[in-house]
């Protein structure tokens, strides 16, 4: 299935076609490079796969969507489309959006991870 993968160490974005995405997370694990994944909705119907716990990890810099300071993202992540039925399409936005809409975030400006503590 169509999707784009921003890497942030290697500050590419590139199109890439993987298999079984409404199958399994498995191709998600390969391509990221993770154990757990975490979806987050962008915006007309585009969903962004990232590693959970990016920030924990060693890493050298990170992006950042224009205009949009207060999430910055580490390691890879996958774009894909998504049906109303929550199953993945393959993702209709062109590759020089991206190139648009992506900022790449020097390490030291790479917000720590925000920690939260619930009680029951």
């Amino acid at each position: 299935m169509r999707c784009i993968v921003v890497d942030a160490e290697k500050r590419t974005i590139e199109e890439m076609d993987i298999k079984g995405v409404n199958e399994s997370l498995t191709p998600f694990y390969e391509v990221i490079g993770c154990d757990i994944v975490e979806f987050v909705n962008i915006d007309r119907n585009i969903t962004m796969i990232i590693d959970e716990c990016c920030k924990l990890k060693d890493f050298s810099g990170g992006f950042k969507f224009f205009g949009v300071d207060d999430l910055v993202i580490t390691g890879r992540a996958v774009f894909l489309g998504m049906n109303n039925k929550g199953k993945f399409t393959a993702l209709k936005e062109h590759i020089k959006t991206f190139h648009f809409i992506i900022d790449w975030v020097e390490k030291e400006k790479v917000p720590e991870p925000e920690f939260k503590i619930y009680s029951w």
